[in-house]
């Protein structure tokens, strides 16, 4: 009788844990939520709101400063030119940071190269352009470095959303290594029965013209306690009776057999026990309901 209380009492404590940490997780979860939504809110009423602003008055100096009425397209480190639609068409005005102390961050011309002749007015003014921006790179440059400084700033406040957001997403996954953990371990207690949930198979009823049916089956999972080749068996559930000396477990399986089921009590080490129980704890928490809702989806589309 104490015994049988020490095992319960053992199962009801990992069950508590393992609630505590779903309800952290559901809590992360929603502030996940939360937070994803004012990522959103951030980046599309302010942030782009700022760098519209700032590309307008990059665009803006392009125009009074160097004769350049082209379109652009602007970031933290980069001024394209857009000088038609058609691929290789942009001059680029790279903003390269230098990592190093003593130098300085440079603007550097980045083009197309290729050859026209006086025909061809679509390169002829690639090549203005391009002559017009590489005039007034030294002018250019010394703008970029505000535009840089300021775009940088913006780009700084958003990526603190990101940052809060990869925090709670690394606190998700430790969570749920947590509980998976902790609910792999309720499996291998003294007195943790399992029997495992059924799979779906569409076969043909070939009583009803052939026709397409699902039907529910029983699920096994491969028992193995030896490295024999022989030495495993298709269990469809299990029962850990009892923890032996040199961690060994005894553990009770109803196995698969044509003839009619049979219970077998089988001791196995602690190494084959917990690949045996990791495969069952994946298929009794995600791999049953993955394997059967793609099995419905593809009946569906059969009886369609």
């Amino acid at each position: 009788m104490c015994r049988i209380f020490t095992m319960y009492q053992t199962i009801k404590v990992m069950t508590n844990e393992s609630q505590k940490l779903q309800t952290t997780l559901n809590a992360l979860e929603a502030q996940l939520l939360t937070k994803k939504q004012a990522l959103i809110d951030y980046e599309t009423s302010v942030f782009e709101i700022q760098m519209k602003d700032l590309t307008e008055r990059a665009s803006k100096w392009l125009k009074e400063n160097v004769d350049v009425h082209n379109k652009i397209e602007f970031t933290t480190h980069s001024l394209k030119v857009k000088c038609s639609d058609t691929y290789g068409s942009d001059i680029e005005v790279y903003y390269r940071r230098s990592y190093e102390e003593n130098v300085a961050n440079k603007s550097e011309l980045n083009w197309f190269g290729s050859s026209c002749d006086i025909e061809d007015s679509i390169k002829l003014g690639y090549l203005i352009t391009l002559g017009k921006i590489a005039g007034s790179l030294r002018e250019i440059q010394e703008q970029q470095h505000e535009w840089y400084a300021e775009a940088k700033n913006y780009k700084r406040s958003l990526n603190e959303y990101y940052s809060d957001i990869s925090s709670i997403e690394s606190a998700i996954n430790d969570t749920k290594k947590s509980i998976r953990n902790l609910d792999i371990e309720r499996y291998t207690a003294v007195g943790f029965k399992c029997e495992f949930k059924p799979f779906l198979r569409i076969e043909r009823d070939y009583s009803n013209n052939g026709e397409y049916c699902i039907k529910e089956c029983a699920k096994t999972i491969n028992f193995r306690y030896g490295y024999g080749k022989w030495d495993s068996f298709e269990v469809y559930s299990f029962e850990v009776v009892e923890k032996l000396k040199r961690g060994k477990f005894l553990v009770r399986c109803k196995v698969f057999s044509l003839e009619n089921e049979r219970i077998l009590d089988k001791e196995v080490t602690s190494k084959f026990l917990e690949d045996f129980i990791k495969e069952a704890y994946d298929w009794q928490t995600s791999g049953a309901e993955a394997t059967n809702a793609r099995e419905t989806k593809k009946f569906e589309n059969y009886t369609i």
